[in-house]
């Protein structure tokens, strides 16, 4: 049962994907690969060859290498990787950037354009909301002081989501109809464009409470 939660959990939450975190993982394989050839005495393989011409490594003399050199040789590589993952969603979005620049020269004003345009912003919000998410798991973080505002509620500018300001938090409510949001949420950064609002609670079904937005009020 618990490997199957950490399976899930890495289908969720895994890292994003950018050209810089694709080289790091298959400089960790060709490096695997090497320690292989090493510790069976059989040269360097058409694979370490081809992930070489890949990476546009310069892969070291082979007669000079030993089996522990090479173990050596994979643990940096894996513990780069590991850097990688770590600042995975500011790769992607620079990966992007990178992407829409070029699709903007080739074909200006296309689809594509716009395409990866909206897929920066949102690996750019993502990777905010999870440093955001990666302060409250502990009980210590890095920041030197926050700003607590007056107001409990707040309104997307499309109206989309209502946030609600709790100890310190910002949990984002999701619309189920008009000015009626869902009573559970997430948590999110609170847009720049939010608008301030007030909220009246009522029930619905007798069952469960809902909150209506007071469109109009502020």
């Amino acid at each position: 049962m618990r490997a199957a939660a950490k399976l899930a959990g890495r289908k969720d939450f895994g890292y994003q994907r950018s050209d810089i975190l694709v080289n790091a993982g298959r400089r960790v394989r060709m490096m695997k690969t090497i320690a292989s050839c090493v510790r069976n005495k059989m040269g360097y393989s058409d694979k370490v060859r081809r992930l070489a011409e890949l990476l546009e490594f310069d892969l070291p003399d082979y007669d000079g290498l030993t089996y522990w050199r090479t173990r050596k040789m994979v643990t940096e590589a894996v513990v780069a990787k590991r850097d990688v993952q770590r600042m995975a969603a500011e790769h992607r979005a620079q990966w992007l950037d990178r992407m829409a620049q070029e699709a903007a020269t080739l074909k200006p004003g296309s689809d594509w354009e716009k395409i990866l345009k909206q897929m920066i912003s949102a690996s750019k919000q993502k990777a905010t909301n999870k440093r955001l998410n990666s302060i409250f798991r502990t009980e210590w973080s890095s920041l030197d002081y926050i700003e607590v505002p007056n107001e409990t509620w707040f309104l997307s500018s499309d109206g989309e989501e209502l946030y609600e300001f709790d100890n310190g938090i910002f949990v984002a409510h999701q619309q189920i109809d008009e000015r009626v949001f869902e009573p559970h949420g997430v948590c999110k950064v609170l847009p720049p464009d939010a608008i301030v609002k007030s909220t009246q609670y009522m029930w619905k079904n007798h069952q469960s409470m809902i909150r209506q937005n007071q469109a109009g009020e502020q």
